[in-house]
């Protein structure tokens, strides 16, 4: 069996002729449709910090213009910095939080019995042109950051990185600001405690997202990448690279790192538990209980 939507209900039996009141009145309302946000609001705006920001614009590979300026990525404390945090600066006063991200999967899909189906929203946002004016809400989140010196493991398949990609943004913009003066924050990270963020996708030609950016973290932050799809012998999941870099993770839980784990509620989440209790006990011997227990 399948769902079937009211329109579509109509079209199967169309001899039937409801009265529209009686039918409007029969059909539940619409629910909104809740995007985490994939950008932390300084990372375009950063009002409070411009010269950070043009620091970390500028070590991107890829050129950017600010104010149809073409900057070049590679340049440090020269013109071209300061050229950047002044516009940045002008350019941010009284415009922070008017920039954001979103990461919109495209919901397709058919049917069983071959009916072609599409996803509400993503398919509304597909559809708008370029410049149009949309009507929407914002609402708090449940994700904050911890402290600098306390590391981060996150994992998020497929658009469930959007979240974690503005927890990256937000730190990045940090530690810039903070330039790397912090004795617990230097120690750590020149330790090899490096943040720990595992990525997966099915493909790396077409569904790698934001795949030339990543890098831009690499200082702090160490990328691990799973493409299900492009082996031939088998599937590779998050919970397979989790594994693999079982060490390295339980580095970071030992040194008290705090776990964000976002995308789909099932059943990736218990998946994920699973490796990250395998590693456990398989790298610091132990047993199921005590692991699970650690975890939680």
């Amino acid at each position: 069996s399948e769902r079937r939507s009211a329109a579509e209900v109509m079209w199967d039996f169309w001899t039937a002729r409801p009265p529209l009141a009686e039918l409007l009145g029969a059909l539940p309302l619409m629910r909104p449709r809740r995007y985490s946000i994939a950008s932390c609001p300084g990372w375009y705006c950063p009002s409070r910090a411009p010269q950070d920001a043009a620091r970390c614009w500028l070590s991107r590979p890829l050129a950017v213009t600010a104010s149809h300026v073409p900057i070049t990525s590679g340049c440090h404390n020269g013109p071209v910095e300061s050229v950047l945090t002044e516009q940045l600066a002008n350019y941010c006063d009284g415009q922070i939080g008017r920039a954001l991200d979103l990461c919109v999967g495209i919901v397709k899909f058919k049917t069983k019995t071959g009916r072609e189906g599409h996803g509400l929203c993503s398919e509304f946002l597909r559809r708008t042109k370029e410049g149009a004016t949309l009507h929407c809400s914002l609402e708090g989140g449940s994700l904050s950051l911890p402290p600098l010196e306390v590391p981060l493991i996150m994992i998020c398949p497929g658009t469930g990185l959007s979240p974690c990609r503005a927890l990256v943004q937000e730190r990045h913009v940090s530690i810039l600001h903070r330039n790397g003066h912090v004795a617990a924050e230097r120690s750590r990270f020149a330790n090899g405690i490096n943040d720990l963020l595992f990525l997966g996708f099915r493909h790396q030609n077409g569904d790698f997202l934001y795949g030339d950016e990543w890098h831009t973290f690499e200082a702090w932050l160490q990328v691990h990448i799973a493409f299900s799809r492009d082996h031939e012998d088998c599937k590779v999941y998050v919970q397979d690279i989790i594994e693999k870099h079982g060490e390295q993770v339980c580095k970071l839980l030992d040194a008290g790192a705090r776990v964000y784990v976002c995308g789909r509620s099932h059943p990736m989440p218990s998946q994920v538990f699973d490796a990250l209790s395998e590693v456990l006990q398989v790298h610091r011997g132990l047993a199921a209980k005590e692991a699970a227990a650690k975890l939680r």
